[in-house]
């Protein structure tokens, strides 16, 4: 089975909920933050709207519309990827 046909029986909010988890650890104000598997871009938005992140960056195997909404995307499989440029 490929990562499509496996994501593409994921519930929506697979993709879209935010990782209240990773935002309590992050502790600094105005940071640049890379998220690798950033899904919608829910805990970078929230990141960002609380002041902590000045930039964001996401990379994701599938693209969910994430150009429009963080500072930076990459789509990409980074398993498979030889180079990426952030």
């Amino acid at each position: 089975m490929s990562y499509k046909e496996i994501y593409a029986t994921k519930p929506t909010n697979y993709f879209s909920g935010l990782r209240h988890d990773i935002i309590k650890l992050i502790n600094c104000n105005d940071c640049n933050i890379l998220e690798v598997g950033c899904g919608q871009g829910s805990t970078l938005i929230e990141l960002k709207k609380q002041g902590k992140a000045k930039f964001t960056a996401g990379i994701d195997i599938v693209d969910l519309n994430q150009s429009s909404k963080l500072d930076k995307f990459i789509l990409a499989d980074i398993e498979n990827e030889k180079n990426i440029d952030l």
